[in-house]
Protein backbone atom coordinates (compact mmCIF):
# COMPACT_ATOMS: atom_id res chain seq x y z
CA UNK A 1 0.00 0.00 0.00
CA UNK A 2 1.47 3.36 -0.97
CA UNK A 3 2.08 6.22 1.44
CA UNK A 4 -0.97 8.18 0.26
CA UNK A 5 -3.24 5.29 1.22
CA UNK A 6 -1.55 4.90 4.58
CA UNK A 7 -2.04 8.61 5.28
CA UNK A 8 -5.72 8.41 4.32
CA UNK A 9 -6.36 5.37 6.53
CA UNK A 10 -4.40 6.94 9.41
CA UNK A 11 -7.04 9.69 9.54
CA UNK A 12 -9.24 7.10 11.22
CA UNK A 13 -12.68 5.57 10.92
CA UNK A 14 -14.63 8.83 11.07
CA UNK A 15 -12.72 10.15 8.03
CA UNK A 16 -13.42 6.86 6.28
CA UNK A 17 -17.12 7.15 7.18
CA UNK A 18 -17.30 10.69 5.77
CA UNK A 19 -15.65 9.54 2.56
CA UNK A 20 -18.07 6.63 2.28
CA UNK A 21 -21.01 9.03 2.61
CA UNK A 22 -19.85 10.62 -0.62
CA UNK A 23 -18.95 7.35 -2.29
CA UNK A 24 -22.44 5.91 -1.83
CA UNK A 25 -23.68 8.65 -4.16
CA UNK A 26 -21.14 8.09 -6.92
CA UNK A 27 -17.86 6.32 -7.51
CA UNK A 28 -14.87 8.65 -7.67
CA UNK A 29 -14.05 7.28 -11.14
CA UNK A 30 -17.60 8.14 -12.19
CA UNK A 31 -21.03 6.59 -12.14
CA UNK A 32 -21.78 3.28 -10.50
CA UNK A 33 -19.42 0.61 -11.88
CA UNK A 34 -20.77 -2.92 -11.59
CA UNK A 35 -17.49 -4.19 -10.11
CA UNK A 36 -17.67 -1.70 -7.22
CA UNK A 37 -18.28 -2.99 -3.69
CA UNK A 38 -20.84 -0.19 -3.24
CA UNK A 39 -22.71 -0.84 -6.50
CA UNK A 40 -25.86 -2.22 -4.86
CA UNK A 41 -25.83 0.39 -2.08
CA UNK A 42 -25.89 3.17 -4.68
CA UNK A 43 -29.16 1.76 -6.03
CA UNK A 44 -30.87 2.50 -2.70
CA UNK A 45 -32.56 5.83 -1.98
CA UNK A 46 -29.84 8.17 -0.70
CA UNK A 47 -31.43 8.32 2.77
CA UNK A 48 -31.16 4.52 3.02
CA UNK A 49 -27.57 4.51 1.82
CA UNK A 50 -26.70 7.10 4.48
CA UNK A 51 -28.32 4.89 7.11
CA UNK A 52 -26.30 1.94 5.81
CA UNK A 53 -23.03 3.87 6.15
CA UNK A 54 -23.94 5.14 9.60
CA UNK A 55 -24.71 1.58 10.69
CA UNK A 56 -21.23 0.32 9.81
CA UNK A 57 -18.76 -0.37 12.57
CA UNK A 58 -15.52 1.61 12.61
CA UNK A 59 -13.64 -1.46 11.38
CA UNK A 60 -16.12 -1.96 8.53
CA UNK A 61 -15.74 1.69 7.50
CA UNK A 62 -11.98 1.33 7.38
CA UNK A 63 -12.20 -1.91 5.38
CA UNK A 64 -14.63 -0.46 2.82
CA UNK A 65 -12.52 2.66 2.49
CA UNK A 66 -9.30 0.67 2.16
CA UNK A 67 -10.91 -1.42 -0.59
CA UNK A 68 -11.98 1.80 -2.31
CA UNK A 69 -8.44 3.18 -2.18
CA UNK A 70 -7.01 -0.05 -3.57
CA UNK A 71 -9.58 -0.08 -6.39
CA UNK A 72 -8.96 3.59 -7.14
CA UNK A 73 -5.24 2.90 -7.51
CA UNK A 74 -6.04 0.44 -10.30
CA UNK A 75 -8.39 2.83 -12.11
CA UNK A 76 -6.77 6.22 -11.53
CA UNK A 77 -3.00 5.65 -11.20
CA UNK A 78 -2.07 8.91 -12.94
CA UNK A 79 -4.34 10.98 -10.70
CA UNK A 80 -2.83 9.40 -7.58
CA UNK A 81 0.72 10.05 -8.79
CA UNK A 82 -0.10 13.74 -9.25
CA UNK A 83 -1.57 13.97 -5.74
CA UNK A 84 1.63 12.68 -4.18
CA UNK A 85 3.85 15.40 -5.65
Amino acid sequence: MNELFKMQLAKGPEHARLMLLGLVRECSVGGNPEHCQLHEIRKLPYKDSISWVMGLTNDECLRYYQSHLECMSCHEPKALDQDES
